[in-house]
């Protein structure tokens, strides 16, 4: 996760992508590393998959502030389903 998140920060984020399901492989129920892809996944317009992200990490921790707020936007801009951010 680590790796990924310093290759985001370099804009990096096909590279970044790789690392943070490296991580999640090794630990699939890690919503830092669930809402690192997510947003990287938005970075590179897959906003169907970044809003299934999201809502792993929501499944996992319904109060997880991040992923609630990182939805709606994503929602609001690509006018994904709404169901899901309620």
């Amino acid at each position: 996760n680590a790796l990924g998140f310093a290759l985001a920060a370099q804009n990096n984020y096909k590279t970044a992508i790789r690392h943070y399901r490296l991580a999640l492989e090794a630990k699939p129920d890690y919503p830092v590393a669930l809402n690192n892809l997510a947003f990287a996944l938005e970075k590179q317009l897959k906003q169907d998959e970044a809003k299934e992200t999201y809502e792993k990490v929501l499944a996992l921790d319904s109060g997880n502030k991040t992923a609630r707020k990182r939805l709606k936007l994503l929602v609001g801009v690509a006018g994904v389903s709404e169901a899901s951010t309620k």
